[in-house]
């Protein structure tokens, strides 16, 4: 891409999405500038299509249906290819990216690579299924917004043949809790086994490491050993509702910067002797996933080595 600073997209709300209650509006409307903007850069003509540009770009979209079930169907029964004696709880080739993720997570989490990491081990997904399970998409995402006040409605999870399964059995339960037990969710109608939709009954194998549902332990042999169980869900839209719409979004962006500036400030008292920064140069590593690569190959979706996407 090119770096000409008068030609970059402002991303401000527009006075249409801040009137509006819909958050998925302001979202959008976003998402539509960041894609004029990237036209504006390209230009009217096309460049080589020897590197990324929106010519030949993969484009991801809001949710994808029945090819990308299918695909991770596939994938959960292949063979799993991480080294037995560190997870001896691997079964498939999905085990290995839970594993990966439960094996690196104290350091992607609060880190300098956080989002470079996460895009990384989901282009290696992605991959995964393109290669290894027919799929000819790219890896669709949710858009949170659809369904906020009734999320059994959403496709994604009704438990229809297009879903992942929809909510799970009724089990009582005591609720949820979220960031670092911080917030309390009250208990949905579901919190059992899912039993309908393309992954009923479907296994899990390793984990769980710190379960967030009330009742629910974490593996007693050890976060990877083998723990087969049924995936469990519990539908709420109590998060949803109580604070992602537009006004919320809008309002509490100051407070919510500053407590996230509150809490780096802190940590960064409390790192003494202090760590070095995260830097271009540091390797991400996804282990048997996908070759090793640094954070400077990951900044920016449309570099070309190894990522080239967008999101409509």
């Amino acid at each position: 891409m090119h770096s000409r600073a008068s030609s970059a997209a402002v991303l401000t709300p527009t006075g249409d999405a801040i009137k509006t209650s819909d958050a998925a509006e302001l979202l959008r409307g976003f998402n539509d500038q960041a894609t004029a903007g990237l036209e504006r850069v390209e230009g009217s003509s096309k460049r080589s299509v020897e590197g990324c540009s929106l010519y030949n770009v993969n484009i991801r979209k809001d949710y994808e249906q029945k090819a990308y079930i299918r695909a991770v169907q596939r994938l959960l029964t292949r063979p799993s290819k991480v080294d037995s004696s560190a997870v001896p709880g691997a079964r498939t080739r999905y085990d290995d990216f839970v594993a990966i993720h439960i094996n690196q997570t104290l350091s992607i989490h609060g880190t300098g690579n956080i989002v470079t990491w996460h895009r990384y081990f989901l282009h290696s997904y992605e991959t995964a299924l393109r290669d290894e399970c027919g799929y000819e998409g790219y890896q669709p995402y949710w858009r949170w917004f659809k369904y906020r006040d009734n999320p059994t409605e959403n496709t994604l999870v009704d438990g229809s043949e297009y879903s992942i399964g929809g909510d799970g059995e009724f089990w009582e339960h005591n609720g949820s809790t979220a960031g670092i037990g911080s917030v309390k969710i009250p208990p949905g109608n579901g919190g059992g086994c899912v039993t309908n939709g393309p992954l009923a009954n479907m296994t899990i194998n390793i984990g769980p490491v710190r379960p967030g549902m009330s009742g629910v332990k974490a593996n007693p042999e050890g976060q990877f050993a083998y723990n087969p169980r049924c995936l469990r869900r519990d539908l709420s839209s109590y998060t949803l509702i109580k604070w992602m719409t537009a006004t919320d979004l809008i309002n509490i962006t100051v407070l919510h910067t500053l407590q996230a500036d509150q809490v780096a400030g802190t940590i960064t008292i409390l790192d003494n002797p202090p760590s070095r920064n995260a830097v271009k140069e540091d390797t991400i590593s996804m282990g048997v996933l996908a070759k090793d690569v640094t954070i400077g190959h990951l900044i920016n979706t449309l570099i070309g080595r190894p990522l080239c996407y967008v999101y409509v």
